[in-house]
């Protein structure tokens, strides 16, 4: 019984009575890594399906390094727990994606931004969803710092040197490797 509430609960945030959606869900960058969140909401909504978006691990790190998040660290080190968060995440989020295949799909940023790879048309049939013009307007992102040039133009993740982009693969490297980068 405890667990139907807490599941009524959760679900009166994002489905209110009286709201006409037949579907819900919310975006979350937080959920892996040990915190066992995914867990708690698959045993909490049984017949949910859970889409994971990964995205290339030196890109992560730079756009949250650009946004000054693991700024204050020790000798300038944030790109490193950066790197050691985006692993250990993406490490919880593949387990449990290997524990649950039939309710879980991966997809990549890059493909999902791009309206040309058939990203989206795929994750909707996956759903269960109708597919339209809309979807391509929605990914169609003209924001979001990957998108800003630095002032001196280059890509954001060039501010790491070559010594700093192989420390961030050794990090990250079983997690990306499965994830196809």
């Amino acid at each position: 019984e405890v667990v139907a509430n807490f599941a009524g609960l959760i679900e009166s945030f994002f489905h209110p009575p009286g709201m006409e959606k037949r579907h819900w869900g919310f975006k979350e960058i937080r959920y892996g890594g040990n915190d066992r969140a995914i867990e708690m909401l698959a045993e909490l909504f049984p017949n949910a399906r859970f889409v994971f978006i990964a995205r290339n691990p030196v890109d992560v790190i730079a756009s949250q390094t650009a946004l000054g998040w693991g700024s204050r660290t020790a000798l300038g080190t944030g790109w490193k727990q950066l790197a050691e968060v985006w692993a250990a995440r993406n490490r919880g989020l593949l387990e449990f994606q290997r524990a649950n295949e039939e309710r879980t799909r991966w997809v990549r940023f890059e493909s999902l931004i791009s309206k040309d790879s058939g990203a989206v048309d795929d994750l909707f049939e996956w759903l269960g969803f109708e597919t339209s013009d809309r979807q391509g307007e929605l990914v169609d992102l003209q924001e979001g710092i990957w998108r800003k040039p630095r002032k001196d133009g280059k890509p954001h993740r060039t501010m790491f040197s070559e010594r700093k982009l192989r420390h961030i693969a050794r990090i990250v490297r079983g997690p990306s490797r499965a994830l196809g980068y």
